[in-house]
């Protein structure tokens, strides 16, 4: 039996929400531990080396973790010319990591800073290595999500459990970033098992010229993804050259919570964005109608967690992370926003515009956010510290979610239909009014924050955002 579209969209999407139940409670675990054991300013140096080595870590993705699951979606059943994909994106890659791993090895010796903390640097290659060559691109291309699922269960367990075996005293904050690298280098390996015995893939060396193609067509889609990541790792590095390693412990850890619930939409659009870009090839109509399902459960998930981060900024910190991190509630609060602002622009960027093959107007947006982050960033961080890096990254944001929306206007799409958007602000206007009530009264309390989610759950049910009889996003009337 062949599955349905609609199958494979549901049962793609049941993996990629296990996976995120599985990224969301090792944080969980290990993150109230962790930041307990070492403190806000050891966290604040693991967190500064692990953003510097994710820096050094987008050179070898070379865009294709956003090119390469497209092409793959759209030659997987030719397995010559899977083998052939494959073999040329690791060897644009392996080329790329071998300069960046020699680049950060200077970094390190040539900054006094870093060299203070060498240890921690040397470690947190391990990052490098791993995000360099996870093949997360390939099970999205042949929409299998579940491989990705198992991979990452694999590096979330052997990270957790060492952890809290070995890291049990501030003085072992330096093994943090070496646990959690090696830990991301074995998954990754377990998945190229998975790909090369599980789905027989077998790696051809490819030709001169079909890796300079890949690599020109990727180009735009790199330099949007270098852009992005660029300004959003931005502010943890620039308040650890300019603040105390407090600050960045306080920031980092509310941005590292906001990140978490923020995984999930960006699974949500692994899921859509092959699917969206198949769609397409079988009419504008059926493709459009994927953005709109895709869009609508988005939103129907953010606009909740959105509001949950704002109104329980607090309780949150003091539960998660202690007292010792109650600096990072303003930031929190801010961040929370994000959920809306920075999911708008993922959901319409990665499930509109990057399908359509509107590479550059997404490459633009990034570009345009990352000139106002840069901008914003070194005047509020003087002012605010780890309030002001909040503001810039929202603010940024915004610019990426406007300059999508904008190019998306312009091509005159109606993604987002009326009786969908009173709908959402239906659910918008009553969870603000729970939230508010529960203030007022003095109940802002675990009891109230454990209401909340079941309370989100009736609403969209009971606004009809949600078509019970045939379990879809109702979009229209």
């Amino acid at each position: 039996m062949v599955d349905s579209p609609k199958n494979n969209l549901i049962s793609n999407f049941s993996a990629l929400t296990l996976m995120q139940m599985i990224q969301y409670l090792a944080p969980l675990i290990v993150l109230p531990y962790l930041v307990r054991v070492i403190g806000p300013a050891k966290f604040g140096i693991i967190s500064l080396a692990q953003a510097i080595a994710y820096y050094f870590a987008l050179l070898p993705d070379l865009g294709m973790n956003l090119y390469a699951p497209r092409e793959v979606a759209l030659i997987k059943r030719d397995r010559q010319e899977i083998a052939s994909f494959v073999g040329g994106v690791l060897v644009l890659k392996a080329s790329m990591l071998a300069l960046v791993l020699i680049a950060y090895g200077v970094m390190i010796f040539l900054v006094p800073q870093f060299n203070a903390e060498i240890w921690v640097f040397l470690f947190s290659a391990g990052y490098i290595i791993g995000e360099s060559f996870i093949p997360v691109w390939f099970f999205q291309g042949i929409e299998k999500m579940g491989y990705i699922t198992i991979g990452v269960f694999v590096i979330r367990l052997l990270s957790l459990v060492s952890i809290f075996i070995f890291i049990t005293s501030e003085t072992d904050y330096i093994y943090v970033p070496l646990i959690n690298g090696s830990a991301l280098v074995a998954g990754v390996l377990f998945m190229y098992a998975l790909m090369f015995f599980r789905e027989g893939v077998r790696v051809r060396c490819p030709i001169g010229r079909n890796l300079r193609k890949t690599l020109r067509e990727a180009m735009p889609l790199f330099a949007s993804n270098l852009v992005n990541n660029l300004y959003t790792g931005m502010n943890v590095i620039v308040l650890g050259l300019f603040t105390s390693n407090t600050v960045v412990g306080y920031y980092a850890a509310a941005e590292r919570l906001v990140k978490v619930g923020m995984g999930l939409i960006t699974q949500l659009s692994n899921v859509f964005y092959p699917h969206v870009s198949r769609m397409l090839n079988v009419s504008l109509e059926e493709g459009v109608a994927s953005m709109r399902t895709g869009f609508s459960s988005g939103m129907t998930m953010l606009v909740p967690a959105s509001i949950f981060t704002i109104f329980y900024a607090g309780p949150i910190v003091q539960y998660m992370l202690g007292t010792d991190f109650l600096g990072s509630v303003p930031s929190l609060k801010i961040l929370g926003t994000l959920f809306i602002v920075a999911g708008l622009g993922n959901i319409l960027g990665m499930q509109v515009l990057l399908p359509l093959g509107e590479r550059r107007i997404y490459m633009w947006s990034m570009l345009a956010g990352a000139a106002t982050q840069l901008v914003l960033v070194f005047f509020f961080v003087h002012w605010l510290q780890e309030v002001g890096a909040a503001l810039a990254f929202v603010l940024a944001q915004a610019v990426v979610a406007f300059w999508i929306i904008t190019g998306i206007w312009r091509r005159s799409l109606r993604i987002v239909e009326e009786p969908f958007a009173l709908k959402l602000a239906g659910l918008i206007l009553g969870l603000c009014l729970f939230c508010t009530l529960s203030w007022l009264m003095g109940n802002v309390s675990w009891v109230s924050m454990l209401l909340f989610v079941p309370l989100s759950i009736v609403l969209v049910f009971f606004l009809k955002i949600i078509d019970v009889k045939a379990w879809s996003i109702n979009t229209s009337s």
